[in-house]
């Protein structure tokens, strides 16, 4: 969770750097909070457990169906992580965690339609890079470095979602 905290932290400052927030004045660092809190309490605790999901019960259960540790697990794995996990357990995940660090009420109405309104362009932006990492991970990162090297990779995802976040607060208030 705490390296989770510090990718999620570092990968939201780096996006702000990119949006030409590089002096310490300009950086949204309540902003910065809200990405290490969601890095600490959701990614981390459920990175975890979802790894240990798709390198055990998931893998065993492909293999007893035919699948083997080919490229059909590969392929298997992958969607089932960024075709299920991260728009329909991850992404709600983070837009509810995000509803109550921001103090939005009713939570699950604010996070609900925030989900709605940003979740379509939000994974079309973020595929191109997670599912290359995806397919890099699980086909050359042994089991057990899965998470640090997933935890390594979210620094740049965090970038990314954290970037559409900010160009999406920018249009709500135009």
């Amino acid at each position: 969770a705490a390296t989770s905290c510090v990718s999620y932290l570092g990968g939201d400052l780096t996006a702000q750097a990119v949006e030409g927030r590089r002096r310490v004045g300009l950086l949204d660092l309540p902003r910065a909070a809200r990405n290490g809190l969601l890095g600490f309490f959701l990614h981390g605790p459920l990175l975890h457990f979802w790894i240990l999901f798709l390198e055990g019960p998931f893998a065993r259960l492909c293999l007893g169906s035919g699948l083997t540790e080919g490229p059909l697990l590969l392929v298997a794995k992958v969607a089932l992580d960024q075709f299920v996990y991260v728009p329909f357990v991850f992404f709600p995940a983070f837009y509810t965690v995000d509803a109550v660090v921001r103090r939005e009420e009713p939570v699950l109405f604010a996070a609900r339609d925030r989900y709605l309104r940003e979740i379509w362009r939000t994974c079309v932006d973020t595929w191109p890079f997670s599912i290359a990492a995806q397919f890099v991970g699980f086909r050359f990162v042994p089991s057990h470095l899965l998470i640090p090297y997933v935890t390594c990779c979210s620094f740049v995802f965090t970038g990314l979602v954290s970037g559409l976040q900010g160009k999406f607060r920018l249009a709500e208030r135009e």
